[in-house]
């Protein structure tokens, strides 16, 4: 492809994006807002990521109904987000509720343990970066939007999104391979 067609790809693909954002992002927004109601996830967070994965895309030519695959991709996002923060506070819920279990059955045992799991928690949160740490405290902890963690540090809704999902993956995944090897240790010294 030559260099006029490329420009006129981009300038093509920029105006089909810049036209769809304008006519349909206030009736997604509203229409998220039936689902998901203030959120989490936040329905503007959802419209954002689902816009960004629109302009990732190589082509829109496929795309018959633009509006009704805009829609589709926002819902599923939307789903994706429902998931996360699901798991996220089953996560937390799991662990407070282990943690008033202890302190309600106090033990020198069940203290040690306790002060195990955080130390595991406190090793996987170092485990990520500086900058998936930050997102993660700001919008799971403070619960901030992205928009509000963009305003404030600059980063793209892209970029805010996509560290948060490795920051649960990676929290997910040394909770479980931890879980994991505890539950193997205990068989075989059963």
């Amino acid at each position: 492809m030559s260099a006029t067609a490329t420009a006129c790809s981009k300038k093509s693909r920029n105006r089909f994006l810049t036209e769809l954002f304008t006519n349909f992002r206030p009736e997604l927004v509203a229409r998220l807002r039936r689902v998901h109601g203030d959120g989490p996830p936040d329905p503007e967070d959802v419209v954002q990521s689902a816009f960004t994965q629109m302009a990732a895309m190589k082509s829109h030519h496929h795309i018959e109904d633009p509006k009704a695959f805009l829609f589709k991709v926002a819902l599923n996002v939307g789903r994706r987000s429902v998931g996360h923060v699901a798991a996220t506070r089953q996560f937390l819920d799991h662990v407070l509720e282990r943690e008033c279990e202890s302190v309600d059955n106090a033990t020198p045992e069940r203290l040690c343990t306790s002060r195990d799991r955080l130390s595991r928690l406190n090793q996987a949160m170092e485990g990520l970066t500086p900058k998936q740490r930050e997102i993660l405290i700001r919008s799971r902890v403070m619960g901030h939007t992205y928009q509000e963690i963009a305003d404030s540090t600059g980063w793209s809704i892209a970029t805010i999104s996509r560290q948060l999902t490795r920051a649960l993956a990676h929290l997910s995944a040394e909770t479980q391979e931890h879980e994991s090897h505890q539950l193997c240790q205990r068989s075989t010294s059963s």
